[in-house]
């Protein structure tokens, strides 16, 4: 449930308005499943630490600097990056909101722009995620597989024979 509701939230201007709705949202779907009805008194927060979940408006910074840094660690040609460093010049037209996604951003970082894009920069962009595969093999041995994935999409391969 709340995967659907925080689709692509990085990429959000989110609102105090926005949060109020997609947390009393998800609230109200926790206590649903919790069987947590009207009468019974039970806190937010209590209703939290039960679950193990946090606030939503953490939830959303979080995923919002993630795709920040992935965009950033792209390839230069790329698209989605153009656009987020892509910088308008002149004024806004009347009665358009002062507050943009990126002015946001940096109010919630408390950093220039500069500074968020030599952050992402400087992280490291290699990052393992091994997934053991198994391979079919003779009763003595078991080929096994561990496939490791890196951020450039390229894939290694490392075989290890395990006997019995």
């Amino acid at each position: 449930m709340k995967s659907v509701l925080l689709y692509r939230c990085g990429t959000w201007l989110v609102t105090n308005e926005i949060q109020r709705k997609i947390q009393t949202s998800v609230n109200r779907g926790l206590r649903y499943i919790l069987r947590i009805w009207w009468p019974n008194i039970f806190s937010n927060k209590d209703l939290w630490k039960v679950i193990g979940q946090e606030d939503i408006n953490l939830e959303i910074r979080k995923r919002k600097f993630r795709w920040i840094g992935d965009t950033l660690r792209n390839k230069d040609g790329e698209i989605p990056k153009a656009a987020l460093l892509w910088n308008p010049q002149g004024n806004r037209k009347r009665r358009r909101p002062r507050n943009s996604w990126r002015r946001s951003v940096i109010k919630e970082a408390g950093r220039s722009w500069n500074e968020l894009r030599f952050l992402a920069a400087d992280r490291q962009v290699k990052r393992t995620h091994r997934q053991p595969m198994f391979l079919e093999g003779t009763m003595d041995s078991i080929i096994i597989i561990p496939s490791v994935f890196i951020k450039t999409n390229a894939i290694r391969i490392a075989t290890c024979t395990v006997m019995e």
